[in-house]
């Protein structure tokens, strides 16, 4: 309702998909870059391609939209009711994730509690190794104890001075023993247990960190780049998709607004809607019951103009008809009661 078209070149330096894809068919390492950065490609491609792509996020440049248009003068939004979030799907980007969202994350949890199985029986199996290891290496040590006595004698038997002489010098009678003992101590390889310390910093904690940012706030990341990286990149896109989802919301807000004005004039017409007010059903309007205690527990009012149910006391009752209405509908409205007009005529189909 409010784009304007602006005849002027792009300036922007990107790399088609197509030639990517060319590069990819010659390329190894191409193929390597492409299969880590696909999705990206994906999210890139769609986010430039497709408008509406993942566009039903509230931000603040929405608002930056809607106050530019009231300090204008022109028609805003001012606020987006309950029932329009439900009826729109909109959501905030640091909400609860969606149920496709929810659903693709099933993929990565379940490749996580593989991971995660496959590592815990690993360190299962490496400490009972160690266990056993730690109770068998004593059984298996041996020691050799080697005793043994030498003795030798020489002795030079001849007669004459050079004989004695000789055998003076040469005569040996001596003992000698000898004892060693082996053992296989210094074979063995004493077992060393992880410690748990280790197994926490460098094994559980990576798989925390695996399942909080790949499985639980995966979605996060994946807003964060659709809200803060790509509108860095690319920021006339993204205000060209902010304006088309303010346009929507405004539109069918429209739509609606035409639909409840015929339905109160319907009633007013009929005045269908003072029999529906008297009849409280089991329990009368205007009980204590009523009043006092499911009044104050339960939402039980409902604004007729935008149908959004809230509790009685925070209605707006009308004083000289049954209706009821929000105090944003009673803004929108300047203050007067579209029934009350209904019923005195200056309101129709044509005039409303």
């Amino acid at each position: 309702m409010h784009i304007r078209a602006v005849k002027m070149p792009r300036i922007e330096s990107s790399l088609l998909l197509s030639d990517v894809k060319a590069k990819v068919k010659g390329n190894v390492s191409y193929v390597k870059v492409y299969i880590i950065f696909r999705d990206a490609m994906k999210m890139i491609s769609s986010y430039r391609a497709n408008v509406d792509f993942n566009n039903k996020f509230i931000t603040a440049r929405f608002w930056e939209i809607d106050r530019e248009r009231a300090d204008n003068g022109q028609e805003c939004l001012h606020r987006i009711s309950k029932l329009e979030w439900r009826e729109y799907g909109l959501l905030k980007v640091f909400g609860f994730p969606t149920k496709a969202e929810a659903k693709a994350a099933r993929q990565p949890l379940l490749k996580w509690l593989a991971t995660f199985f496959f590592v815990v029986i690993i360190v299962a199996c490496d400490g009972y190794i160690a266990y056993i290891l730690s109770k068998v290496l004593p059984m298996t040590l041996e020691e050799i104890t080697n005793k043994a006595i030498e003795k030798t004698t020489i002795r030079l038997v001849g007669k004459g001075a050079l004989a004695d002489l000789i055998n003076d010098i040469l005569t040996v009678n001596q003992t000698r023993s000898t004892e060693q003992e082996f053992s296989n101590a210094q074979c063995q390889f004493t077992p060393i247990e992880t410690p748990v310390l280790y197994l926490l910093i460098w094994i559980f904690a990576p798989l925390f960190f695996m399942l909080t940012l790949q499985v639980i706030f995966a979605f996060v990341i994946k807003r964060l780049v659709l809200f803060f990286v790509l509108p860095f990149m690319f920021p006339r896109r993204d205000r060209v998709r902010m304006i088309f989802l303010y346009n929507k919301i405004l539109f069918n807000r429209h739509k609606e607004r035409q639909r409840s004005r015929a339905r109160i004039r319907f009633v007013a017409d009929r005045w269908t809607m003072d029999e529906v007010m008297e009849d409280g059903g089991l329990i009368p309007r205007n009980s204590w019951i009523k009043r006092q205690l499911l009044d104050r527990l339960f939402k039980t009012g409902q604004c007729i103009y935008c149908k959004e149910r809230n509790r009685p006391r925070k209605l707006v009752q009308c004083p000289d008809c049954p209706a009821t209405y929000c105090d944003a509908c009673v803004q929108e409205l300047s203050g007067d009661c579209y029934a009350c007009l209904a019923q005195e005529g200056l309101v129709n189909s044509a005039r409303t």
